[in-house]
């Protein structure tokens, strides 16, 4: 249902008067009164180990720690860098928050995603930072200020200190969260009320709830919700609401063809129709 959500939303766009944003809520209502879903009451702890397979939860890639299985370098590459006071953390440290996220969440006073989102590193090669959970993260000098803290397993729950970093913890793709805040961008673009489901996600991040919840209320409410998560979601909601052009021209986003994901080189040369 959460995927035929997202699907709808994307062919829906910027189009209020879809009958897709109608197919929207209709999935998203599915999930919702089914029953079988809440929000985690920890943000912070929903990516880390206590967090695995909990209700939130729709779909996580899981991977357990008796056979050492892993999800190739998923941990390693967005896992902040170690290697310091005897600490299991060991990651590399790339795709690093940026300044503008930061900024934004600053700007909201949105303190508890912040504090599980950026990861802050030291100032130098020498110096460490405290996480919340306790351990010191290498700084450096490569020009990082941040590192992203949705990846980061605290040296704690790591059950396997002799493991690869990030063995222990699952992958979380999809969460009971983008249904409701879905589901409230759906009703508000189809003339509705979607103050219910968007402040659930609100509260558990301890904002005040909003009554007469806007569409930039929720297009907002989803860029802190899923910041640094792995699956774009605000590129694609940027994508689908034909802001893409403003927000990455700095990145060199050309409206019209950036959109696109090229064509394999495979599919071209069985049919080469294709352009």
């Amino acid at each position: 249902y959460l995927l035929k959500a997202k699907v709808c939303a994307d062919m829906a766009g910027s189009d209020n008067g879809s009958t897709y944003w109608g197919d929207v809520i209709t999935a998203t209502d599915a999930i919702i009164n089914s029953g079988l879903f809440s929000l985690y009451n920890d943000y912070y702890s929903l990516f880390k180990y206590p967090g695995r397979l909990c209700n939130e939860s729709l779909f996580e890639l899981q991977f357990g720690t008796g056979d050492h299985v892993r999800p190739g370098v998923f941990w390693d590459f967005q896992g902040p860098r170690g290697w310091q006071r005897g600490s299991s953390i060991s990651g590399w440290g790339f795709m690093t928050p940026s300044d503008a996220i930061v900024t934004f969440f600053t700007s909201r006073n949105d303190t508890l995603r912040k504090r599980t989102t950026i990861l802050y590193c030291g100032s130098t090669d020498v110096t460490y930072v405290t996480t919340p959970s306790g351990d010191q993260i290498w700084g450096n000098t490569d020009g990082l200020k941040y590192f992203n803290g949705k990846v980061y397993l605290p040296t704690s729950q790591m059950v396997d200190k002799n493991a690869g970093y990030g063995e222990s913890n699952n992958v979380r793709v999809l969460r009971y969260a983008d249904a409701l805040l879905l589901n409230a961008e759906a009703k508000i673009r189809k003339g509705q009320s979607g103050d219910t489901p968007f402040n659930l996600v609100r509260v558990r991040a301890k904002l005040s709830p909003i009554s007469g919840a806007t569409l930039q209320n929720v297009l907002d409410e989803r860029r802190a919700e899923f910041a640094c998560e792995w699956w774009g979601e605000r590129y694609n909601d940027l994508i689908r609401t034909g802001t893409a052009a403003t927000a990455l021209s700095a990145y060199g986003f050309v409206a019209g063809q950036s959109e696109y994901l090229p064509i394999p080189l495979s599919q071209q040369a069985k049919n080469t129709n294709l352009k």
